[in-house]
């Protein structure tokens, strides 16, 4: 019984080392990767960790505050692409011995107190609009290391979910003509 229980609190206390913020996983970074190479590549990761996180927490908050039904359903389904991106980017992160965060910057915290802070008359379009915005630069993000990050496995992960974020890009804005 004394071991299951010192078993469980190791396991517990390395569970909580791990979750850094976005600032102390940049720092990690810095200082564990020798090449700077990499070091564009865990930038990314964190980033892209960061928009990830900020984009499934608006999609939950848009499945449970949306007044339209397209809102709250498009809500869901980027909870659902959100979930399995992380994973996949964790996976990613792990494998290339790269911290990433498990919580969002503050500048993306900003933006998803301003959508969870607006009158829910306003929330729909508070929502669309931050979230066109958001995948403006996340396009961008993951446009440029889809074609220049310096490991494959990053580059293949650019490639891929640059295409998840268009779609999702293309359907707000689909859901945007129908609120107006």
């Amino acid at each position: 019984m004394k071991r299951a229980l010192i078993f469980i609190i190791g396991i517990t206390v390395a569970a909580c080392s791990t979750s850094l913020t976005y600032q102390q996983a940049m720092e990690k970074n810095q200082s564990n990767l020798k090449s700077s190479d990499m070091e564009s590549d865990a930038r990314f990761l964190v980033e892209a960790k960061s928009f990830s996180i900020l984009e499934h927490e608006l999609g939950k908050l848009a499945s449970e505050k949306g007044y339209a039904a397209a809102v709250q359903f498009y809500g869901q389904k980027i909870v659902k692409d959100h979930e399995t991106m992380n994973e996949r980017l964790d996976k990613l992160a792990s494998a290339n011995d790269i911290k990433v965060p498990s919580r969002m910057s503050e500048g993306h915290r900003q933006k998803y107190e301003q959508v969870a802070n607006a009158d829910r008359s306003k929330f729909d379009e508070e929502f669309i609009g931050t979230i066109e915005d958001i995948y403006e630069s996340h396009i961008s993000l993951f446009k440029q290391f889809a074609t220049s990050a310096t490991d494959d496995d990053v580059r293949a992960f650019a490639a891929k979910y640059l295409g998840m974020v268009r779609a999702n890009e293309e359907e707000a804005d689909a859901i945007e003509g129908e609120l107006l």
